[in-house]
């Protein structure tokens, strides 16, 4: 695994093996079950792009509402969830058409989606107001958990119990009020309640990007606004290390066997390939500014979105985690 400085955005590509052309300012990526489908969601473009991932070809475009800013897919992939940041929607898609079959209005600031591992409950992140909790199949809002701060990002755990959010500390009300530490929430997934906030050293974090390993062991929470990745034992609920690293995080991803950690890029710089084991660092060279990313279910294929141009990329992860 390469190592060190020296790394640049204008360096070699290493491991490209497709530039994908989408809509204007790709933010987000998901990809199906089978690996055979990626949807793209495009900030500027308020598109879905469905991408052929075999082939490395559009298939279609389906149009939504306002920014779409992520993606989620339910596990069975028949569902495609999208939240809209600018009008607080959650848009539901038919995969086997392609086809926007319903809308709900969660609340504004819809920032991030993820799916519970039954499907049968969709969550979205929404700012200030919280966590929304949505039952996928009456489409009805369930409950809205407060979390102490604006909600960013959220993922849940693998046996379903769990869901951890990233929260801002709310800005203080005076120039001689210490700012509070940035954490993750932790939901109880039955409850719909707030069970524990993990604080984030170094505050205020900015946390920008949230994984959880395969294993459920860890949570992966990227600072951006102190270039920084905390470790979270999710076990104790402690934060039990913290790095500076080389990048601004935008979002993150682990390979399905958990070894790596995929950190995109909000400056012009690489994205970064973290061993989970050791923490070396290897780079994906050339790729600036760039926003979702995701691992093939078969781990051989990480598809990074790149908003300034466009695209997303597939790189194929044996070359550049060696």
């Amino acid at each position: 695994m390469a190592t060190g400085p020296g790394n640049s955005a204008d360096g070699p590509l290493h491991g490209l093996v497709a530039s994908i052309p989408v809509g204007a300012s790709p933010s987000d990526v998901a990809v199906s079950p089978d690996g055979k489908r990626l949807y793209v969601a495009n900030l500027a473009a308020d598109t879905i792009s469905v991408v052929d991932a075999v082939t490395h070809t559009l298939v279609s475009t389906v149009t939504v509402d306002d920014q779409p800013v992520a993606v989620a897919l339910s596990p069975d992939g028949t569902r495609l969830y999208v939240a809209h940041g600018r009008t607080g929607l959650l848009t539901s898609i038919d995969t086997s058409t392609d086809t926007a079959t319903a809308t709900l209005d969660v609340g504004l600031y819809a920032m991030d989606v993820a799916v519970s591992v039954d499907g049968a409950t969709v969550y979205v992140a929404l700012g200030a107001a919280g966590l929304a909790v949505v039952d996928a199949a009456s489409r009805r809002l369930l409950a809205t958990v407060p979390t102490g701060g604006f909600a960013s990002q959220v993922a849940v755990s693998p046996d379903g119990a769990r869901v951890y959010v990233a929260v801002r500390a709310p800005e203080p009300t005076g120039p001689e009020v210490r700012p509070a530490a940035d954490s993750v929430g932790v939901i109880d997934a039955l409850a719909n309640t707030l069970v524990a906030s993990i604080a984030i050293s170094g505050a205020p974090a900015g946390i920008s990007g949230l994984a959880v390993s395969p294993d459920g062991g860890r949570v992966y929470a990227g600072s951006a606004r102190s270039e920084h990745l905390s470790i979270i034992d999710a076990a104790a609920l402690v934060e039990i290390s913290r790095s500076r690293i080389a990048a601004l995080p935008a979002a993150l991803a682990v390979s399905p066997d958990g070894t790596q950690l995929y950190v995109t890029n909000r400056m012009m710089g690489p994205v970064l390939v973290i061993s989970t084991s050791d923490r070396r660092t290897a780079f994906i060279n050339g790729v600036t500014r760039s926003s979702g990313v995701v691992v093939s279910p078969d781990g051989a294929l990480a598809y990074v979105a790149v908003p300034g141009s466009g695209v997303v990329m597939a790189f194929d992860t044996a070359s550049v985690a060696d």
